[in-house]
């Protein structure tokens, strides 16, 4: 069955212990100390320039990855969202709980679990979460913020079944770490249940 791991009683908000939008267990994060020799202090020159700023957009999947949600919530057949809406909510929280970056997963989760996604009931619904779940990412990252209108504009342009394919590639890309190969191996299983899962329903995407 699609998304195993998430029975019906997760999409609710109802304070079970057993209610994963309410748990507060997060992915466990590795962390690596690396002890360094202690080397002497450089004397920097007090007119010494500052540093650039870091790149904003640094990683590749980010791009795709929002694309896709934003392109899947205005795509669907709005006829359709009820008898799906409950493949899709959990669609999504896996997707997010399985990033590649164990802080982005650990923030995305704790975000998701914020949600009641018993309030999620139309595709507008999908539309208005997805909008402040990307904004809220964007106001910790500080990018600028999107606005409904352009947002709405951009995505009504999208090709969902390409949308599906870059996200789909770069939810499946290797990392040359091999602490993150049990990490690969998971998501590769979860992207072929998607496939299989769009390919059934790709009708009703539009």
């Amino acid at each position: 069955m699609l998304f195993t791991k998430l029975r019906a009683s997760t999409l609710t908000n109802t304070g079970s212990s057993n209610n994963i939008f309410n748990s507060q267990t997060v992915l466990p994060i590795s962390q690596i100390i690396i002890r360094k020799k202690n080397k002497p202090k450089k004397v920097e020159s007090p007119h010494q320039p500052p540093p650039p700023p870091p790149t904003k957009h640094n990683m590749i999947w980010g791009a795709p990855f929002w694309n896709f949600f934003h392109i899947l919530a205005e795509k669907i057949d709005e006829a359709q969202f009820a008898n799906l809406r409950r493949d899709i909510l959990s669609m999504i929280f896996n997707i997010c709980s399985n990033l590649p970056c164990p802080d982005c997963t650990a923030h995305a989760v704790s975000y998701l679990k914020g949600i009641n996604f018993n309030n999620i009931l139309t595709k507008n619904h999908l539309k208005e979460m997805l909008f402040n779940f990307h904004n809220a990412v964007n106001v910790r990252k500080g990018i600028v913020l999107y606005s409904r209108n352009e947002l709405n504009e951009k995505y009504s342009k999208g090709n969902f079944q390409n949308g599906l394919k870059t996200f789909l590639y770069f939810f499946q890309m290797r990392h040359n770490n091999i602490r993150l190969l049990n990490e690969d191996l998971h998501r590769r299983h979860i992207a072929k249940e998607l496939e299989l899962w769009f390919q059934k329903n790709i009708s009703h995407f539009h």
